[in-house]
């Protein structure tokens, strides 16, 4: 972590983004993970993780963005019933609608490092059932490394995150904070740039 910061400090006073003011940054990416447990009695059914994120973003200088984003995510969970011995599915939906801004510095040509900060406020419907809803709101900043093969292409992978969520039900009881330092996540994008000038 101390190198990171060393790595954004020294690229930050010697080099900027090459991204003409005006340009529309479209991207955003899609994660699915299917995780099967098999004890040694029984066979569990798959945990499923579905997520989209798009972002429409743009370009207020040549190395400063801002855009808004969406994040929908699902989970399919199986649970044993206790009464009845057979397995249910619980199913979590996640929405989160908000807005981003986001710092670029110039590794190379092709290669840049950015910055990403974000805040969003949304909802988790379990079994949608509307009236379990939990009220979220959050907040993240992470690093994001973008390879430029094109002018118009962009792919990125995020190495990492820190965030912060609040979560608000009906019944305060429930009510939870949650701050999460993930470092060793991995996420990969595709961005696709719009009236960007040579």
């Amino acid at each position: 972590m101390k190198y990171l910061f060393f790595v954004f400090l020294l690229v930050s006073f010697s080099a900027s983004a090459q991204f003409s003011k005006g340009t529309i940054s479209l991207g955003g990416n899609f994660s699915f993970t299917s995780i099967s447990e098999n004890d040694n009695d029984t066979f569990y059914p798959a945990s499923k993780y579905l997520s989209v994120n798009p972002m429409v973003g743009i370009f207020l200088t040549p190395s400063f963005s801002l855009g808004v984003f969406t994040q929908i995510s699902s989970q399919k969970n199986p649970r044993i019933n206790v009464t009845t011995n057979f397995f249910e599915t619980q199913k979590s939906v996640f929405q989160i609608y908000g807005l981003y801004a986001r710092k670029y510095f110039t590794l190379s040509d092709k290669f840049l490092l950015s910055l990403i900060g974000s805040g969003g406020i949304g909802s988790r419907v379990i079994n949608e059932d509307s009236e379990d809803k939990t009220n979220q709101f959050s907040i993240s900043i992470a690093p994001k490394l973008s390879f430029i093969p094109h002018k118009n292409w962009g792919i990125e992978a995020g190495f990492g995150v820190v965030s912060y969520q609040k979560n608000s039900q009906q019944n305060t009881y429930y009510n939870s904070d949650q701050f999460s330092a993930n470092l060793g996540s991995l996420s990969l994008g595709v961005n696709y740039f719009i009236n960007r000038k040579d």
